[in-house]
């Protein structure tokens, strides 16, 4: 028999030992549910695309909407605002870019301090590559949480890597993962 597809819903909470935790239990997922996932799956994928053609600049909620094919009033069922919706695209991105620049090829990054250094060369290079998705990481309101949240974690396990292989004496990897990412970022 087929698993069936699963939901997080904070309605049905209350009645599992979940609750107390996480404030959500597991449902099976409902044609509802799927739909929804799909619209959103379309509203990001749409966002993307606007982002790569046209910037950030002039990117309209009814135009991310239109590419979509969903109604424009479907966009505030998933998004408070088109800042939110950025952030989760930029986001993303930025998770990829970073994963994909410390995670190379096993034979190129045995060593922590050339990943780290690779990871450094590629974030400033993106500069050149692509100064649109550059300047949009530098000039959206969200730019510290997003690099919180996806180049901070990868960040942070290749300084321990290079702590713990004992190529790296830091004594503080906070303080040293903020000074390299914000220097990468001055040279941008």
């Amino acid at each position: 028999l087929p698993i069936p597809e699963l939901v997080a819903d904070a309605g049905l909470a209350a009645d599992a030992g979940l609750a107390a935790e996480t404030g959500l239990v597991l449902r099976p997922a409902t044609g509802h549910d799927r739909r929804r996932a799909r619209t959103r799956a379309s509203l990001v994928a749409a966002t993307q695309a606007l982002i790569a053609e046209q910037g950030i600049t002039n990117l309209r909620i009814c135009e991310i909407t239109e590419r979509a094919g969903v109604a424009l009033g479907s966009f505030y069922n998933h998004f408070e605002s088109k800042e939110s919706l950025v952030g989760l695209v930029v986001e993303a991105a930025l998770a990829d870019l970073t994963a994909a620049m410390l995670v190379g090829p096993a034979d190129e990054h045995d060593d922590p301090i050339r990943s780290i250094c690779d990871a450094v060369r590629g974030f400033v290079r993106l500069a050149y590559d692509d100064p649109e998705f550059a300047r949009l990481i530098m000039e959206i309101d969200q730019t510290r949480p997003l690099l919180s949240s996806a180049v901070y974690p990868e960040g942070r396990r290749a300084l321990g890597e290079g702590v713990a292989s004992g190529r790296l004496a830091i004594t503080d990897v906070e303080i040293t993962l903020i000074t390299v990412i914000g220097g990468a970022m001055a040279l941008m």
